[in-house]
Parts: structure tokens; sequence; C-alpha cells
């Protein structure tokens, strides 16, 4: 069964801008909205047989709910994120007693450099059943330094270690433009990234890529989690529905708008224990 880790957005607002999406004096957040949202997403889990485990968030710390960015988990290790905003600095340590708290050991290996979690890294399913990718994001809010830390090699041996460049502000998590799915299928949004990396996914690593179109990936479309062969993503997203319906995956789509004025969607809200 997979697990969730998900947090109830209680203290969520848009009260500062650290991306482009960010934009508290033009576009006022609703609360009550995003809180119903939420509900709905995790109900969306449940119902696919996904355990969801929640912790509490924080007053001041209205991103807290974006665990993706909590940091990586492999079995009961975890490699907390340093954010590279004060903003959101804090929420190391919450996130941290929380996972002490439940049996998880921390491995701290990238001193002071800047790491976002999970939403700068992501493990792809390689086709033909060769060893898995570990794709780490870099440039915006995880440092080059970061993401090709020997420690990588150490903390999933099994993986292969590939950094992406992102180079579009508007996706400035890796998280934000590019999921890997099973089968060695992924869905991404080409522009975000270097024309030479996305040959090397295609040709080199033998990805099957999901081009999603920019309508789409504006509305987080590659901002997705996929639970076998379901795919939750934003509603809205009917160009990728029917992509990931091309490619065998059922599509299930759910409304993430409040988030999304924070930079966020479904797979920003959660990060995968096991």
């Amino acid at each position: 069964m997979a697990t969730l880790l998900m947090c109830n957005p209680l203290f969520y607002d848009v009260t500062y801008s650290i991306n482009p999406w960010m934009r508290p004096t033009e576009v006022p957040t609703d609360r009550s909205l995003a809180q119903r949202q939420w509900d709905q997403l995790v109900q969306t889990f449940t119902d696919l047989g996904v355990r969801v485990e929640v912790i509490p968030g924080r007053a001041n710390l209205p991103d807290m709910v974006f665990t993706a960015n909590a940091g990586l988990v492999s079995g009961k290790r975890v490699v907390l994120a340093r954010f590279k905003h004060p903003e959101r600095q804090p929420e190391r340590h919450f996130f941290g007693d929380w996972f002490a708290t439940h049996g998880y050991t921390i491995v701290d290996f990238l001193d002071d450099h800047s790491w976002e979690g999970a939403g700068d890294s992501l493990v792809g399913a390689a086709p033909n059943g060769q060893p898995e990718y570990l794709y780490l994001g870099h440039d915006f809010r995880s440092d080059w330094q970061a993401v090709t830390h020997p420690g990588w090699r150490t903390f999933l041996p099994t993986h292969r270690v590939y950094p992406l460049k992102l180079v579009d502000p508007y996706f400035y998590h890796l998280d934000t433009c590019f999921c890997p799915l099973q089968r060695g299928i992924a869905l991404i949004y080409p522009p975000a990234f270097l024309p030479e990396q996305i040959a090397c996914l295609e040709q080199e690593h033998g990805l099957t890529l999901l081009k999603v179109p920019e309508a789409d990936a504006r509305k987080f479309a590659c901002n997705a989690v996929c639970v076998d062969h379901s795919v939750v993503i934003p509603a809205g997203c009917g160009a990728t529905r029917e992509l990931l319906r091309s490619a065998g995956f059922e599509a299930i789509e759910t409304p993430v708008t409040e988030f999304i004025k924070a930079g966020g969607a479904c797979k920003c809200l959660t990060l995968r224990l096991e």
C-alpha cells in the first residue's frame, strides 16, 4: 500500500512571493475553498487505496502544506530539505521532528547547499528492467552542489543520478514540469528544460515522454501523482487526460486551483513515504 504524507492547510495562504505564481496583493486566496479542495484530494487518494499520514500545519508557515519539499524518503531514512528562501526554512525543524517521532533516521550530507526535497528529486521507472534513475532538478531552488553531491549514491545505491537543469522560472521545481510514471513513461513539459536533456531522456534513458501542451502545463498537469495505473492530475487538463489514457493510464482530475496560486498542485501537496 502506498503511503503519502500531507499537511492540513489550516494555515495555508499566499502572504509573500517566492515564485512567479504568488501574487498576494492581486490574487487573494480562498482559504475555505482550499480546505475543501485538500479534503477532496485526500479522499481521492483514499479511494485509490492510499494511506494518508497528516502532519499538522504551523502558524506563519503557509507553504508547509506542500510536503513534497520536506525531503526525500527511502525506507526508514530521510534526507531533510534545506530550503532556499527564509520564509520556508523553519519548516525543516517541524518536519524533522515528525520523522524522528515516527522512527526515521535523518540523513544529512548536504551541508549548507539549498535542496528542496522531492520537489526537485524524482525517481524514474526505467523501461525494460533497467536500474532506476534519480532525477534531480537544479538552479531555481536546489543548488548544483547539492544535486551532484556523492551522498546520493550512498542514499540510493541502486539508482543512477541524473541532474536536470530547469530553465523557466514558472516551473521552478522539477515536479512542476516532469512526472515519471511507470514502464518508462513520463509526463513532461519540454520548454522547461534544455533541448539536449529532452533528447537524452528519450534516446539514452529510453523514456516515452508524454509531452504536455503549455495550456495544461500552466495548470500544473505534470504535478501529478501516480498510483499504480491511475494518475491524479489537476482538473481542467483535458489534453493531458487524453495523453494518459492513450498510454494506458486512468486519469483522475481533482480541483486544486487555490494551491496553484502558490505555485503547487497535487504532487506538491504530497510526499511519498512508501
